[in-house]
């Protein structure tokens, strides 16, 4: 997996420094969830990594799509036509793709799963009915919210540790990262050309980044909506916005975007595929970087 690695950090001037402090990690979403947060006792450390952790769960058996168990394979194999309730956390989630989706006329699309448009459908074939808790699908789609539910997950968890009394800590997934409080955590990302050379991306605070590409064997491919064409497998995309499902979700329209443009991504401003992308960044308050291997080594930041 590409991934963003927290390193360790000393909190630049903390409003509360609480005494103890915990760091946990369990295997939840298909990859390691690591959970480090601040409170004022161990139990209190204790009782907020659980929290956060059932939060983290349920998400996974909510929407993964591996589990056969799981409200996204149930929605997979629904017959077009036909309603299924759904709980508030998988329409908190479709109802993010779907607006996204339509902010991107289609750029960023979770039914994309194939490289052959004739097999499925597009966003625009999901229904919601936020009234009754259901969905339906008109046309046989294949959902994969892999990346969005993780970082979704990753704000859950960061909800449930300050609802549980932690001052100031981070949840890393895999690559989707958030941190919050007054901790400043430094920023790295695997260098798709070298994957033990990490690259300085800056300071965290109270933010969150995320991290996709395919560069990693096993890694699944990152498709344009409406090409259908894989993003070029020699470079990764790493977005920091306020929230992670957003971070998550913004590293597909953004490589998306990269496919499209005629000019190198540091210079996009008379580029109307950058302009769209520049003008969506500003929308979630975030910022973005492409790293690409050789010949073309580079690390863009706009």
């Amino acid at each position: 997996m590409a991934g963003n690695f927290p390193r360790k950090s000393v909190p630049t001037n903390p409003v509360h420094t609480s005494p103890t402090t915990l760091r946990r990690a369990r295997p939840l979403l298909g990859t390691m969830v690591d959970i480090s947060c601040w409170a004022d006792d161990p139990q209190a450390c204790l009782h907020a990594t659980e929290q956060a952790f059932a939060a983290v769960a349920q998400v996974h058996a909510l929407m993964s799509r591996h589990e056969s168990s799981s409200e996204l394979s149930a929605l997979n194999r629904l017959a077009p036509g036909a309603w299924m309730a759904a709980a508030p956390q998988t329409l908190a989630v479709l109802g993010f793709a779907q607006s996204l989706s339509a902010q991107t006329e289609g750029v960023f699309d979770v039914f994309t799963t194939s490289e052959n448009a004739t097999l499925q459908g597009c966003w625009r074939d999901l229904e919601m009915d936020l009234i009754n808790h259901s969905v339906r699908k008109h046309a046989a789609l294949q959902a994969d919210l892999g990346g969005i539910a993780k970082g979704y997950a990753v704000d859950l968890a960061v909800s449930a540790l300050q609802s549980a009394g932690a001052s100031q800590g981070w949840v890393n997934a895999g690559g989707d990262l958030r941190v919050f409080g007054p901790l400043k955590l430094p920023l790295q990302v695997r260098a798709p050309w070298d994957a033990g050379h990490l690259v300085d991306c800056g300071v965290l605070q109270n933010q969150s980044a995320a991290t996709s590409a395919s560069y990693w064997l096993g890694a699944p491919l990152l498709r344009h909506g409406l090409t259908r064409k894989p993003a070029t497998a020699s470079a990764s995309y790493t977005v920091v916005a306020t929230q992670c499902i957003a971070a998550d979700a913004l590293t597909k329209v953004l490589a998306a975007h990269c496919q499209a443009l005629t000019k190198p991504y540091a210079d996009t401003h008379a580029d109307a595929p950058g302009r769209a992308y520049a003008a969506l960044l500003g929308h979630y308050q975030a910022n973005a970087w492409v790293l690409q291997a050789p010949a073309e080594t580079m690390a863009a930041h706009v």
